[in-house]
């Protein structure tokens, strides 16, 4: 800073004014320690006293006249005095321009002086100043103008993505309707079968069904116990590479849970249901936050919160805007209820009550 020219120095604060609260801050301090506690903070405490001061020095044709008037016309007596000075100074003003006008006729009696002429060093070393402040300002302005393409870039790619993302759900929500509307019609077909047939064909296509539902929920149970028990395992080994010493030593001994805080997870159809609106890393942290559930619902890593108005129901934070739902019955069981949205909390909760 030592180095900076007056005049780069007071950009290079400006710049920084506008952008970092410290030297701001400093700034304000050194102006008033410099200059002190104006005399006019009183007058332009509000709005009619700031303008009327504004009007008096820019747009007045002579403010001097003008404060002498005021003063005089609607201020107080204790004012008197200075109302003398102002005028004073105003005839000293006119008795100094007489004075001045005689000077100048004297001068011009003279006779014209030769007009001196710049130094042309002088001159060189300041258009070499506002050169060089010339193209300080074009690259800053260059800059800026980069900045701005990168963060134009920057937008144009995520929202590249993000149509990305929205074209794929909705390809997938496609789909899952599809395949909803192709089971139901297969349901519907058997239904009417049932209705149709004999009775010996009522009765064994009904056995045939059950023996379907019986077959599907068996291989449901299934699939759920996998699940679980892959993440469950995957959560463990993460542990386990987490605890893993980086340059050597004993391996870490893995934390079995507690068997007495263990607590069975049951999937109800509208924790299925809310899955199919989210992507497979949410899926994955979610599945991992059950099994840790499973393991204690009350470790503190959880940061497990009660729902509003609905007893024995908590949410904990899947991701940024993904909460999952519980519930805590007796028994020993965990509910696992759904995987929602965080703006849609209210709206569970409201319907949750009815």
């Amino acid at each position: 800073m030592e180095k900076l020219l007056a005049w780069e120095l007071a950009w290079t604060l400006i710049d920084f004014y506008e952008s970092d609260a410290e030297v701001a801050a400093e700034v304000d301090r050194a102006l008033l320690r410099e200059l002190g506690p104006s005399p006019l903070a009183t007058v332009v405490a509000s709005d009619e006293g700031g303008a009327a001061v504004a009007d008096l020095v820019l747009r007045a044709a002579d403010p001097l006249r003008d404060l002498a008037w005021a003063v005089l016309l609607s201020g107080p007596e204790s004012a008197a005095p200075l109302a003398g000075e102002l005028v004073g100074t105003i005839v000293a003003e006119f008795d100094d321009a007489e004075e001045r006008a005689k000077q100048q006729e004297v001068e011009r009696s003279a006779g014209d002086e030769e007009p001196s002429v710049p130094d042309p060093q002088e001159v060189e070393r300041q258009i070499e100043k506002q050169t060089k402040s010339a193209k300080r300002g074009r690259e800053r302005a260059l800059k800026r103008a980069e900045d701005m393409k990168s963060r134009v870039a920057e937008l144009e790619s995520s929202l590249a993505e993000a149509g990305r993302l929205l074209k794929q759900e909705r390809v997938a929500r496609a789909e899952a309707d599809t395949a909803r509307a192709r089971a139901s019609e297969d349901r519907d077909a058997m239904r009417s079968r049932l209705q149709e047939g004999t009775a010996g064909e009522v009765e064994r296509l009904t056995r045939r069904l059950e023996g379907e539902d019986r077959r599907v929920q068996a291989v449901e149970h299934r699939l759920a116990d996998a699940k679980a028990q892959n993440e469950k395992l995957t959560a463990r080994l993460r542990e386990a590479e987490a605890r893993r010493p980086v340059g050597g030593g004993e391996p870490a001994v893995e934390a079995r849970p507690d068997p007495a805080n263990w607590s069975l997870p049951v999937f109800t159809p509208e924790f299925y249901d809310s899955i199919k609106a989210w992507d497979r890393k949410v899926l994955r942290i979610a599945f991992e936050k059950i099994v840790r559930l499973a393991e204690d619902w009350r470790h503190p890593s959880l940061r497990a919160i009660p729902l509003e108005g609905l007893s024995g129901h908590y949410r904990i934070r899947i991701a940024s805007d993904v909460r999952l739902i519980y519930r805590l019955p007796a028994g020993g069981r965990l509910e696992i209820l759904s995987l929602i949205d965080r703006e849609d909390l209210t709206r569970y909760i409201r319907t949750a009550k009815r």
